[in-house]
């Protein structure tokens, strides 16, 4: 499905990988999504990457985004980088992994809400 978005070695190993459905899947919700093509382009590219440790590593079909191979492989590609290239590299990872069976993912980490300390108390008397 992408084969045109890689050249020379790096297409015939996109089309032998074994993360070759996922990343179809995944990169077809990119291009739903309306994502830039430069974009879309260095995900696919970030995702062969990482299909490829994965098959020289002998790492199984799809590890979690919380796996101690996927973390080692993060922080080794992320080394001497700066903050908003590995923030990029580490999105890709995990819209990758998770991503659902339909290639749907969430577009932004979750946190858990929070509130100030100072928004639940009242100070300085009541201003009612």
């Amino acid at each position: 499905m992408f084969s045109q978005w890689f050249s020379g070695a790096d297409r015939e190993r996109y089309r032998t990988s074994l993360l070759k459905q996922r990343v179809d899947q995944v990169g077809s919700s990119l291009v739903q999504l309306r994502y830039a093509s430069e974009v879309i382009r260095q995900h696919l590219h970030e995702w062969l990457r990482f299909s490829l440790h994965m098959e020289k590593n002998g790492i199984g079909p799809m590890p979690a985004l919380g796996d101690d191979v996927v973390q080692q492989y993060l922080a080794r590609r992320t080394k001497d980088l700066s903050a908003s290239r590995s923030r990029v590299l580490r999105a890709s990872i995990r819209i990758l992994l998770g991503a659902d069976q339909d290639g749907r993912f969430r577009r932004r980490i979750g946190s858990p809400p929070s509130t100030p300390a100072w928004f639940g108390s009242k100070t300085g008397g009541d201003r009612d």
